[in-house]
């Protein structure tokens, strides 16, 4: 709490104490988006990154899809437990009437 004589109160606001405390790590999000080209091969259309707070990134994951179209398959990986499940739904949610698949992650998590 050493931090919070940096603020002034004003009467009205709204006090964000993992910002002030050190605490603060937001989410990373990346979007690669390939095309499997005839030979076989993959070609790297563009790569979107990004370290926001959630709906930063929901957002940005939104605006991507938006401008890709409804013909662009968009795969998330799902973490292990219940929070992967929970994201999984969410996005499949926000995301609907787009081409979505969720692969599940395997093995021991680091």
């Amino acid at each position: 709490m050493r931090h919070l004589h940096r603020f002034k109160w004003s009467g009205v606001g709204i006090l964000r104490l993992p910002e002030i405390i050190g605490t603060y790590d937001p989410d990373w999000m990346v979007d690669v988006k390939m095309q499997r080209n005839r030979d076989g091969t993959y070609t790297i259309l563009y790569v979107v990154r990004l370290r926001g707070l959630s709906d930063e990134v929901e957002k940005t994951v939104r605006a991507v899809a938006s401008q890709d179209g409804y013909n662009v398959k968009i795969v998330i990986s799902q973490d292990l437990g219940q929070a992967g499940v929970a994201q999984a739904q969410y996005y499949a949610k926000i995301l609907a009437g787009y081409k979505f698949e969720v692969v599940r992650e395997t093995g021991i998590r680091q």
